[in-house]
């Protein structure tokens, strides 16, 4: 066999993987966007990037946000607060903390 005769099917291959490539990375998004988490703390010293856990906050002006969280989002919460210090507003996925959560969350606010 030549090398003209695997050209085609590597092309064809190659043609299929971007497409899927393609798909999977706008469905991804969709869902990313649509599982966005908020907070806003109360430091005085606000990073424009947080990294807690695995997740990575992108900050501005005392509001952090990220695509999606990889841990439940009272332990999500409180290891911001242990990092960044009190949260002041925490939600995402349709849900937003009331007073009581967002008071466990900050028992080990940094200070």
């Amino acid at each position: 066999m030549s090398l003209a005769s695997f050209r085609r099917p590597l092309i064809a291959l190659a043609s299929l993987a971007m497409t899927t490539f393609l798909i999977t990375g706008t469905a991804t998004n969709a869902f990313a966007q649509t599982s966005a988490y908020s907070l806003t703390h109360e430091s005085a010293a606000s990073p424009s990037k947080v990294i807690i856990r695995d997740t990575i906050w992108r900050c501005a002006g005392g509001t952090c946000t990220t695509a999606a969280i990889t841990t439940r989002p009272e332990l999500a919460c409180a290891t911001a607060a242990r990092k960044i210090g009190k949260i002041t507003a925490f939600g995402g996925a349709g849900t937003t903390f009331d007073q009581a959560q967002l008071a466990k969350c900050n028992v080990k606010a940094k200070k």
